[in-house]
C-alpha cells in the first residue's frame, strides 16, 4: 500500500482543493492520503466525500498543529483525528486567527523595509480564507522581489 501521510490543501499552504489533491493522489497511484493542513480541518470533509467515488481509496483525517517549544516553532502531525470535535474546531479557529495576525505583521514589516506588497492582493488570490507565509512568498515572487519561496524564507 502506498500512502502520502503529509498532504496540504489550499486550506493551509497547499495549492489545490481537497478534490484536486485526491485526483492527483489517484493519478500517482496512491492508495490513500492523510489530509494534514496546518492548524485546519476544513478540507477533510470535502476530501472524504469526494474520495467515496473511488473504490479502495482512503482518506486519513489529520492535522499539522503549530506549537512553540523552547522558543522555536514545532509542527506536530496528528492522524485519525475527530475533525468534528468541538475542541479541535475551537482551537483551530484560534490558530487561524493568530495566523492572520502574523501575516498582517509580516506585511507591515516588509512595507516598512520599502518592500511594497498589498495584503488585499494576497487575499484576493487565495481560493479561501487561508493566507499564510507561503502566500506572501508567492506574492513577492509575482512582483519580482525574489525568485523562489526558499529565497523568501531565507
Amino acid at each position: 500500500m502506498k500512502y502520502d501521510l503529509h498532504v496540504h490543501t489550499y486550506y493551509s499552504d497547499g495549492l489545490y482543493s481537497p478534490t484536486k489533491v485526491v485526483d492527483y493522489a489517484i493519478e500517482k497511484g496512491l492508495d490513500g492520503i492523510a489530509i494534514t493542513d496546518h492548524d485546519s480541518v476544513m478540507g477533510i470533509e470535502e476530501a472524504l466525500l469526494y474520495s467515496k467515488k473511488f473504490n479502495g481509496f482512503n482518506i486519513i483525517p489529520g492535522i499539522e498543529l503549530s506549537c512553540t517549544y523552547d522558543n522555536r516553532e514545532v509542527h506536530i502531525l496528528g492522524y485519525f483525528i475527530d475533525y468534528r470535535d468541538e475542541k479541535i474546531l475551537s482551537v483551530t479557529k484560534d490558530l487561524r486567527e493568530n495566523r492572520k495576525e502574523r501575516v498582517r505583521k509580516i506585511v507591515e514589516k516588509l512595507n516598512a523595509l520599502n518592500i511594497k506588497i498589498d495584503i488585499k492582493n494576497i487575499k484576493d488570490k487565495s481560493n479561501n480564507e487561508f493566507t499564510g507565509r507561503v502566500a506572501i512568498a508567492r506574492e513577492l515572487i509575482n512582483i519580482g522581489y525574489t525568485s523562489t519561496i526558499q529565497e523568501d524564507y531565507d
